[in-house]
């Protein structure tokens, strides 16, 4: 006897999740940003978000310390995760790059 139509389709592929930052600690809201035939590919687009957000934001002098606070509170933060394991977190990777866009300068 054939199984066909009796199986469930598996997503290949590394996925890229939203979370919405501005929402309220358990309220927040996420949806899905699309799948990727890499790891790198997925990695790729997340970064790319968050360092629209940041450019965006970011003023001369600006402190480290402020441009996260924006950040973490109107920034998306876009994750990858996949069935092997492999993570990224644009929240890690938004401190990091405040640090670089900051020239390191932090709150006073």
């Amino acid at each position: 006897m054939s199984r066909a139509g009796h199986h469930k389709e598996v997503i290949m592929g590394f996925q890229v999740t939203y979370i919405d930052n501005f929402s309220a600690p358990g309220e927040g809201a996420s949806w899905a940003g699309g799948s990727f035939a890499s790891y790198e590919e997925a990695v790729a687009h997340c970064k790319g978000v968050v360092d629209s957000f940041l450019e965006q934001e970011h003023k001369p002098g600006m402190r480290s310390e402020e441009l996260w606070d924006r950040y973490a509170m109107f920034g998306e933060d876009a994750t990858v995760r996949s069935g092997t394991g492999d993570q990224f977190s644009g929240w890690d990777y938004a401190r990091h790059r405040c640090q670089v866009l900051c020239g390191g300068r932090e709150a006073a």
